[in-house]
């Protein structure tokens, strides 16, 4: 039926063995997946091609010796290679599950990490008994592709269905089927996408696109709102600073006992021309002190103390988005030096000087210090947005 053809397939998938072995295997098995592999594994008859055979010395002639000698003068048998069915990966380490990216503590917890980070929450509910749960565990959660994406936009958060914070968000989100994968909104605790067939979870190029589209559509969501409620705001703000001149215009005319001349006359002069010691709106024109150039500290490899950061430029400046690593005691500064250095380079610098550039949270939007680290800021492979303030 469709069921053992698809344990078939899984069986050669895991061991790369035959199909008709993987038939025998599985039937010898009573079409039980995990036990039929353990059996694979354990008796699987080691590969002759690997093992050196040894030769058998000859019978030594008969002597009379000493029972104890200083040394031991007899034949030293050499040790057998290792064959290749011994070097091959335990199961534990083919279906190992991600604990090194894993968020380790509740689901509250995660959730809040994840807010700060601004980044969303991935959760992955497992249950141990379902073969498709460890192969996700291989063949997504340990692709360093896979991995990348997360490390930068998520903090994943993985529990089996029986623990107890399994249980709680099963309970909660009324999940049934497992693997369960899904994308929460980290401030309101809110589903924002669900995978309801498991197949294009466990095929890592589908899952892979998944993400990258995700976060295509719905990285800047926040940025993008907070940007339109920013903008009605100082339109409206300006239609009423408008409406309040025009009214004080009139106000001055009507109440003027003088001829039209010389109310004109007044209304003329509102704008007077500059004069030589009039001042006048600075000019796109960059100054040299706004082109001075910052120090920028090597970037430093990979380790414990090290954190990856992405920067996007400001949307009028093509959003660009830089990618760098930092030292997690690093300061802010030692970012907005980073960009700025590379507006310099790229000749990409607007009419205003590093002063005005800060740093930015994506989710939720907050002005971070210039002065703290990243890792008191919490900006541990997180995402920040670059904007010049006025």
């Amino acid at each position: 039926g469709n069921g053992e053809s698809s344990k078939i397939q899984d069986f050669v998938s895991c061991t790369g063995a035959s199909i008709d072995l993987a038939k025998s295997f599985l039937s010898s098995n009573n079409w039980d997946l995990n036990m039929s592999i353990n059996t694979y594994y354990a008796t699987a008859e080691p590969s002759t091609s690997s093992i050196e055979e040894e030769s058998v010395p000859p019978p030594q002639p008969q002597v009379t010796e000493r029972l104890f000698q200083p040394r031991y003068s007899g034949r030293v048998r050499q040790r057998r290679k290792p064959s290749s069915w011994q070097n091959q990966p335990s199961l534990a380490k083919l279906f190992k599950p991600p604990d090194d990216i894993n968020f380790k503590g509740s689901f509250e917890q995660a959730a809040d990490e994840a807010s700060s980070a601004g980044s969303w929450l991935l959760v992955n509910i497992q249950d141990p008994l379902e073969f498709k749960c460890h192969q996700l565990n291989r063949d997504v959660w340990n692709k360093a592709e896979v991995r990348g994406i997360i490390e930068g936009s998520f903090i994943l958060w993985q529990q089996e269905n029986s623990s107890k914070h399994g249980q709680w968000y099963c309970s909660f989100y009324g999940v049934r089927e497992f693997p369960h994968v899904a994308i929460l909104n980290p401030k309101t605790r809110q589903i924002a996408k669900i995978w309801e067939n498991v197949e294009d979870v466990v095929d890592v190029v589908s899952f892979q696109e998944s993400l990258t589209e995700f976060l295509r559509t719905n990285s800047r969501a926040s940025s993008k709102r907070q940007k339109r409620e920013d903008t009605s705001s100082s339109t409206q703000d300006d239609d009423l600073l408008q409406a309040a001149i025009q009214a004080s215009l009139e106000e001055s005319a009507t109440s003027s006992r003088g001829p039209k001349s010389e109310i004109k006359q007044h209304q003329g002069k509102q704008r007077p021309e500059p004069g030589p010691d009039a001042k006048v709106a600075p000019s796109v024109e960059i100054s040299p002190d706004i082109k001075a150039a910052v120090k920028v500290s090597p970037e430093p490899d990979a380790g414990p103390s090290v954190t990856t950061l992405r920067v996007r430029l400001p949307s009028t400046m093509g959003g660009e988005q830089l990618r760098r690593r930092f030292f997690k005691k690093a300061s802010i500064q030692n970012v907005i030096d980073f960009v700025w250095d590379h507006m310099l380079k790229a000749e990409n610098v607007p009419g205003k000087g590093i002063e005005n550039l800060v740093l930015k949270t994506t989710f939720p939007r907050r002005t971070l210090n210039k002065k703290a680290t990243l890792q008191d800021s919490k900006l541990l492979n997180a995402v920040v947005q670059a904007e010049f303030d006025d």
